[in-house]
């Protein structure tokens, strides 16, 4: 309901919501991933949000197991409501970063390689279709390039391996480090690749 800044949720509980977006992000939320370490499950946890402007926010959840937000006080029950402007309050158990224009158009998807501390997004840009890039901002950014942009990518750590998928309906796999060229494009899709 983007005239209104608004979002309308139906439930199979025979419940709708109005949830008021405009004091949230600046954004739509476009791609979602959630992860967290599966052997040590007390460790903070990460959820990324890839945005319609090209921008990913992280939210690194500090002690998950105790919760994702401060706890409500007895007077307060019911549906907890946290606004970005107020995640401040929450700091001993949220962290919140905004990384802004990373691609041109909106992130399609994202993920995150815990053993490199990289972010991997996509979009349908020409010249920002797959982005890595350290959660630190350390390093320079390793930036694929497709015709169309990505429509989808996914990425295999051990073989260090990204494979695209794009509008022009081509497979192309791709090392890690070398950004200018695809190691093998596939050929023969009748229609687009999705994710």
């Amino acid at each position: 309901m983007g005239n209104v800044h608004k979002v309308a949720i139906a439930t199979d509980c025979r419940d709708l919501h109005f949830v008021n977006v405009s004091t949230g992000f600046h954004s739509v939320p476009t791609a979602l991933c959630y992860w967290h370490d599966v052997q040590c499950p007390e460790r903070a946890s990460l959820l990324l949000l890839g945005d319609e402007k090209g921008g990913v926010h992280l939210m690194w959840f500090l002690n998950p197991l105790k919760g994702l937000f401060k706890n409500l006080s007895n007077k307060e029950k019911g549906l907890q409501r946290i606004f970005f402007p107020d995640l401040g309050e929450h700091s001993n158990m949220v962290s919140y970063r905004h990384m802004p224009n990373i691609h041109q158009e909106p992130i399609n998807r994202v993920m995150f390689e815990p053993s490199a501390n990289v972010i991997m997004t996509s979009s349908e840009s020409n010249t920002t279709s797959v982005v890595f890039m350290s959660v630190t901002l350390k390093q320079e950014p390793y930036i694929w390039k497709c015709k169309q942009g990505a429509k989808c990518f996914d990425y295999n750590a051990s073989l260090q391996l990204l494979v695209t998928g794009g509008c022009d309906r081509a497979v192309r796999l791709w090392t890690r480090f070398v950004t200018t060229r695809p190691v093998a494009t596939l050929l023969g899709h009748r229609t687009n690749c999705v994710g």
